[in-house]
Formats: C-alpha cells, structure tokens, sequence
C-alpha cells in the first residue's frame, strides 16, 4: 500500500495502487467480512528511510504472514 502515488505511475502486471487501508481490504475480500487493524510501527522514527530484512514467510489460504527485522544503520551502510 502507498499513501502517494505520482502521476503517470503505473502498476506492474494486474497490480494497482491503493491508497486507503479500508478500501484495500474491502476490495481484496469482495463480499467477504473484512477487519483492519492499524499498528503504525514506524511512526517515531519521523519519517526516515527504514530498511528491512525478511526473516520470515509463511504462506496459507488466502493469508500471508510476513515477518521482518529493521536493519541497523550501520548494516544499511556495509
């Protein structure tokens, strides 16, 4: 999800931009039930450029779970 998209910025394959949380689950689940629940986990940091690592994915039914570790700034730059 983005919360910007620049104009003439085209989505890759069948992908498309979305830029509302609700509005995305919505159109993923059709006329499924849907819950959203906002964690802002980068929010402290102010905006910065954040770099992470994807530790793990586990892949079900209509479901991906994906964890990740923040790079350290000193990882970032090695």
């Amino acid at each position: 999800m983005s919360y910007q998209v620049a104009d003439g910025d085209v989505p890759p394959g069948h992908a498309r931009f979305v830029t509302d949380v609700d509005d995305c689950a919505r159109a993923a689940a059709g006329d499924r039930p849907v819950m959203v629940e906002r964690r802002r986990l980068f929010e402290h940091l102010g905006g910065a450029h954040i770099e992470l690592d994807l530790v793990r994915r586990l892949d079900d039914r209509d479901v991906t779970h994906l964890r990740y570790r923040v790079r350290r700034s000193e990882e970032a730059a090695a």
